[in-house]
């Protein structure tokens, strides 16, 4: 079973962190992923040009989505709007 918590409080995030190290000799594992704003890179210009590649690589993205009608409507509506 896996279990996903998101605690914006960093305080109780350590308290949480420090139960959960105790079940680690039964076999728990803890997996910790940092998501502040302060840790996410700038995804200024430059930066996306430079790491273009890795962005979309780590994107979730839906593989059907581009065949799908809801990518050709939304298709539609950007280039209605991009050439207003």
């Amino acid at each position: 079973m896996q279990i996903k918590l998101d605690i914006p409080n960093n305080q109780v995030a350590e308290h949480v962190l420090w139960l959960l190290h105790h079940f680690e000799k039964d076999g728990v594992v803890i997996e910790q992923e940092n998501n502040t704003p302060e840790k996410m890179p700038s995804l200024s210009d430059a930066y996306i040009t430079k790491n273009w590649k890795n962005l979309l690589m780590s994107s979730n993205s839906d593989a059907s989505y581009p065949k799908s009608e809801q990518f050709k409507v939304d298709k539609g509506q950007y280039l209605a709007e991009k050439y207003k």
